[in-house]
């Protein structure tokens, strides 16, 4: 699965975790696949027990690299028409 089918798959979970301060188990699957994302983007690992740590993780993943993700794509689905 790509980055951008993951983060999709996620969004619930990163808007209850952004929007309401819900603060989910480290050990969540899906907490576990952003934090992938997160460390091949050039983050560090996350101590998966800090609630502002995963915050800002998931802030990180769905408010910087996702945008530019999604702006890349539109990029090259334009070239290839």
């Amino acid at each position: 699965m790509d980055d951008k089918a993951i983060i999709d798959q996620h969004r619930p979970l990163a808007d209850m975790v952004m929007a309401h301060g819900y603060a989910p188990k480290g050990s969540l699957p899906a907490v576990v696949a952003i934090e992938q994302i997160y460390i091949q983007q050039g983050g560090k690992k996350v101590d998966k027990f800090c609630f502002s740590c995963v915050k800002n993780m998931f802030v990180y993943v769905y408010h910087h690299y996702y945008p530019t993700l999604v702006t890349n794509e539109n990029r090259k689905t334009k070239k290839h028409k």
